[in-house]
């Protein structure tokens, strides 16, 4: 069974050869995309995806 994630853990961002990965102990992810600094909020994305499904669903 899986162990929980300690309190306080936390990973770290690093770039090798321009490619981003997130690390956390042996644990390397590639980033692939993420939210620009002026974007929107993940909150009115979520709200828009919603909207969006409803719409598909009345049709």
């Amino acid at each position: 069974m899986d162990k929980p994630t300690p309190l306080g853990a936390k990973g770290q961002t690093i770039e090798e050869n321009g490619i981003e990965y997130f690390v956390y102990n042996n644990v390397r992810i590639k980033v692939t995309e993420h939210f620009t600094d002026n974007g929107k909020q993940i909150s009115e994305l979520i709200t828009e995806l919603i909207q969006r499904k409803i719409k598909e669903k009345v049709r």
